[in-house]
């Protein structure tokens, strides 16, 4: 059966997880530059940024190569067709074996449609993290150079006598708000039309989903096909939006054929081209953010039966609490980002600050998981020191 969204959450983890350290370091190495040498007048502090500005890319570079993108992604490639087909791959033979559907020599690991959808979408993937791997290097210059034009502009304003008499004061509370808004903002990935700005892992996050998702749909058609079959049935759950309701619990073509089958019980249904659904469209069936689930069907050995809607109820609980823990877990990690920043900066003021808000955080964690009962993740908690 196709990864539900929780499934697919555990195998984007990995992901985030590695692009939000990876930040973390960038973010934290930015902020030391620009914590450096404070004691130096405004010129000449810019011109020491701007000259330290080749050595600083070479050290995020270097952080970014860190990355075993290549490794990461094949394996959840290879995950995401192993748990989609391992309840599938069972029926599929059994109606093999009673002469329903083609008879296949081997397991799915060696079909060659699977590979070569694995492989096209491995390297698919691989090109688009690199150009991710690009926006963070072309961004992160960005970022630095424009947090230092913010800082000059920002001490330029204050008033001459307050810049002669408070200058160390005024200019470290000047850095220290430039980095706090750094780390707000995290490093973006893109932009999209809607004005709306991505961060790294973010972008990452939703990137890997939408193709573990339709990776896990594709795997069906290609594993069903190999038996000969083009038929498959859509799953029904309460809440489905308008361009997927029609089409719940319904039989499907691949290929676009009409007419009717039968089920186990001899029953005869009918048989509905892919084609006339509103497959293809971004909230239709199979589109953006769609929960619908495809599992072959097998004419006269498969049954049609209804999602239970306690358990599609469940499901969506689990989900939106695991959303919840890690938006908390974030907060607690820029929280986190932010004291070692202070301290990099030998802010000791805003670095107790800092801790308090921590602190606050981590207590609304800890009621989180007294009222839910979920397992509390340290590791999601902590940043690369």
């Amino acid at each position: 059966m196709i990864v539900d969204k929780n499934t697919i959450l555990k195998l984007t983890e990995p992901f985030e997880q590695m692009y939000e350290v990876i930040t973390d370091k960038i973010l934290l190495l930015l902020a030391s530059y620009l914590g450096k040498d404070i004691d130096l007048s405004m010129e000449e502090w810019k011109r020491n940024k701007t000259n330290n500005l080749h050595n600083l890319m070479l050290q995020i570079k270097k952080i970014v190569l860190q990355l075993d993108i290549k490794g990461l992604t094949v394996i959840t490639l290879n995950n995401t067709v192993d748990i989609t087909l391992k309840d599938i791959e069972p029926s599929l033979k059994e109606a093999s074996s009673k002469g329903l559907l083609f008879s296949i020599d081997g397991s799915y690991n060696e079909s060659k449609a699977l590979n070569e959808l694995k492989e096209t979408q491995t390297q698919a993937m691989l090109n688009t993290f690199n150009d991710i791997n690009d926006s963070i290097l072309n961004n992160s210059r960005n970022i630095f150079n424009k947090t230092i034009n913010e800082i000059v502009d920002r001490f330029s304003i204050l008033d001459k006598a307050v810049q002669d008499n408070l200058a160390g004061d005024a200019r470290q509370k000047v850095i220290v708000d430039a980095i706090k808004k750094m780390i707000n903002n995290r490093i973006p990935a893109f932009i999209d039309k809607a004005g709306r700005q991505w961060s790294v892992e973010a972008y990452t996050n939703m990137y890997v989903r939408t193709n573990v998702h339709n990776l896990s749909l594709e795997a069906v058609d290609r594993r069903n096909a190999d038996y000969g079959n083009d038929l498959f049935l859509v799953d029904s759950h309460a809440g489905a939006r308008k361009k997927c309701y029609p089409y719940q619990n319904k039989i499907i073509s691949n290929s676009n054929r009409e007419g009717y089958t039968f089920d186990g019980n001899g029953r005869r249904i009918k048989i509905i081209p892919l084609s006339s659904t509103s497959y293809g469209e971004p909230d239709g069936l199979f589109g953006i953010n769609c929960g619908h689930r495809k599992t072959p069907f097998i004419p006269n050995m498969s049954y049609r039966s209804k999602q239970d809607r306690q358990d599609k109820e469940e499901n969506d609980r689990i989900y939106k609490e695991s959303q919840e823990q890690r938006y908390l877990e974030r907060a607690i990690r820029q929280s986190k980002l932010k004291e070692e920043a202070f301290k990099t900066l030998n802010d000791i003021e805003q670095y107790n600050r800092q801790k308090v808000i921590t602190r606050q955080k981590q207590a609304q964690m800890r009621e989180f998981i007294k009222r839910t009962g979920r397992t509390r993740r340290p590791a999601r908690e902590r940043i690369v020191n």
